[in-house]
């Protein structure tokens, strides 16, 4: 599935190419016949029947499986369609010092809730007494326009993201049109597992009838190890996880697939550990703690990626009852690297979002935190158990890091200390942030390294340093600095909070000179103040773009923006045949999030905390996604 989106980092002209992420796995070879759901009239939901006649055996995906080992680094853009996030995309794990930059991309949204923030904000400078809705009078029109695209239009990666951006933005009416999509074994394999993604993400049902009739259709998919097929199948399962989240019904049937005696393989049996990861189910919890401890479940021996699953899943399981489990698997020698590193996250994971904790259980996930960090040789399991410690409630390790810093080290290790100071601070708050800020603006006024530098802006952000704004700006301003650091440099001027004349006038500059890497920045920065006037104009611009990887980066000015007035602009790129497809997706992407009510995004909240250097076909292609 190829949706909308182009690499982060492409003024990095020292990335290696090739590689994890830079082209598609092969297509899945087409699925057998599902049973087909019965013609009922739009207005009753599609009633599901199990087929009579079992479908036959899938012949087997020429896609082979992810090797057992970190992917390597991608290829600059081609500027042909896109196929991924801006923001996602995985790296070489060794000697690539800017990885610290696609995690911090993963995780901002579930670390500050920035919907949430840029939301309140929008209220706070004067929009009306509620939240205003940015689609606004026009949320009729937009959701007709994206189903009427979602079911015919002639390119299918249009259709693809229409699709999901009604499971963004859409109701329960549109449950049965992901159903049919995803059985029809005629529509591309793109359009279907978009349907997948879609069904997924849209929010909860009202009626029983189409509860039931969901509830029938994952149930056909576990009864049927060959149903449906390859990344397709395992992208139903993740969506099977989503939904299970609100139903009961669903836990328990995933929970008792995940327990079967025999699993076809290991990517199912990680689909499934990750999926009753999602769903939240403590009744998952052995399987999930067996299949870390071990790594079989099922009759199946996992490998390295899908064992690591397993742990994400028990992390955001089991609370603070798997620390011992989790603490065990990073220490162990016969854990694999990608095991280790879902095992440093999966603590910082507990340590910053669980809220009644045990002291005990946490002191001992700390002090394992900082063994790891002090001992081990990999750099990002090191980044991983940096970040961890600072997001953790409260920070305890924040002098560990700051030494890291100040007392030369692992350049590649030191911008996600920078990210975890930042963190801690916001945390910790009072003297101990002030603190932390000047030794931050210290650094800032002193680093010769460019990653180093970049983190470190966003670290004087996230501590919200008074006196920061000042050298913020002054890189943000200056042309001749790479694209990446000036943009996170804009980035640090939002995330410090305050509104002044010269920062908001410096963010508008920015996000009008067009320049990729920061216009989306700026635009964020600005979101994060309330300062939106600048969305309609950037919309006029989307259709008139050079190249994807432009029209990408206003489309996410645009998001975080959220303005009523950019909804016309994108309907009208979106309804225009002639305008380049990539273009056209970009506008239903847009449309999709900000017609999506929720203050947190189903996508984004997969993706965090989780391990992005070990993935499966389908776990790479959903963490990918907008």
């Amino acid at each position: 599935m190829r949706l909308a989106g182009v690499l982060l980092l492409v003024l990095l002209a020292a990335v290696p190419a090739g590689g994890h992420g830079s082209t598609s796995p092969p297509p899945d070879p087409p699925p057998p016949p599902p049973p087909a759901p019965n013609p009922n009239s739009p207005e009753t939901p599609t009633k599901w029947r199990e087929p009579e006649n079992p479908p036959t055996p899938e012949t087997p995906s020429p896609d082979p499986a992810p090797p057992d080992a970190p992917p390597p680094a991608p290829a600059p853009p081609d500027q042909g369609r896109p196929k991924v996030r801006p923001d996602r995309q995985t790296r070489r794990s060794s000697g690539v010092e800017e990885g610290w930059r696609f995690w911090w991309e993963y995780n901002r949204e579930h670390l500050l809730g920035l919907r949430r923030m840029m939301r309140d904000r929008i209220v706070l400078t004067g929009d009306g007494p509620l939240r205003p809705d940015p689609l606004g009078a026009r949320r009729g029109e937009v959701l007709a326009t994206l189903r009427e695209l979602a079911e015919k239009d002639p390119d299918r990666m249009v259709r693809a993201s229409a699709l999901i951006a009604l499971g963004r933005a859409g109701g329960e009416e549109d449950a049965r049109r992901f159903v049919e999509t995803i059985a029809r074994d005629t529509e591309p394999m793109d359009v279907r597992e978009a349907a997948a993604v879609g069904l997924g993400v849209l929010g909860p049902f009202a009626a029983e009838s189409t509860t039931e009739n969901v509830r029938e259709f994952f149930g056909w998919v576990l009864r049927n190890p060959a149903a449906l097929g390859g990344r397709l199948r395992g992208l139903t399962l993740l969506a099977l996880g989503l939904r299970a989240r609100g139903d009961p019904r669903l836990r328990m049937d995933l929970v008792a697939q995940l327990a079967a005696d025999r699993l076809p393989d290991g990517e199912e049996a990680a689909h499934l550990l990750y999926a009753c990861g999602i769903a939240g189910d403590p009744a998952a919890v052995p399987e999930l703690s067996r299949a870390a401890r071990k790594g079989e479940i099922g009759g199946v021996r996992l490998t390295d990626i899908e064992r690591s699953h397993a742990v994400t899943g028990l992390g955001r399981t089991a609370g603070y009852a798997a620390v011992d489990e989790i603490v065990s698997t990073l220490r162990s020698r016969r854990s694999g690297i990608e095991t280790k590193r879902a095992a440093a996250l999966a603590l910082g994971r507990l340590l910053r979002d669980v809220v009644q904790p045990d002291p005990d259980a946490a002191e001992r996930a700390g002090r394992a935190l900082r063994e790891c960090f002090e001992k081990e040789n990999d750099t990002v399991l090191r980044g991983f158990a940096a970040v961890s410690l600072g997001a953790a409630r409260p920070p305890r390790s924040l002098p560990l890091l700051m030494e890291a810093i100040d007392h030369g080290g692992n350049a590649s290790v030191k911008p996600y200390c920078a990210l975890a100071l930042g963190l801690g601070a916001r945390t910790a708050g009072g003297d101990e942030a002030r603190k932390i800020g000047n030794f931050l603006r210290g650094e800032l006024d002193k680093a010769a390294q460019m990653e180093l530098g970049s983190a470190l802006s966003l670290g004087l952000g996230l501590s919200k340093a008074s006196d920061g704004e000042e050298d913020l700006i002054e890189r943000l301003k200056w042309p001749r600095l790479p694209a990446p650091v000036r943009g996170t440099a804009a980035q640090g001027i939002g995330l410090l909070g305050t509104v002044t004349p010269m920062g908001v006038e410096t963010l508008r500059e920015a996000a009008s000179d067009g320049t990729p890497g920061v216009v989306e920045d700026a635009a964020l920065a600005l979101g994060l103040l309330g300062q939106r006037a600048i969305a309609k104009d950037l919309a006029i611009r989307l259709p008139r773009a050079g190249s994807a990887h432009a029209q990408s980066r206003l489309m996410l000015a645009l998001i975080y923006l959220a303005h009523t007035e950019s909804v016309e602009p994108l309907l009208l790129v979106l309804r225009d045949k002639g305008t380049p497809s990539t273009a056209r997706e970009f506008a239903a992407v847009a449309l999709g999030i900000l017609g999506d009510p929720r203050d947190e995004d189903p996508l984004f909240e997969l993706d965090a905390w989780f391990n992005l250097h070990a993935t499966t076909r389908s776990t790479h292609e959903f963490i990918r996604l907008y």
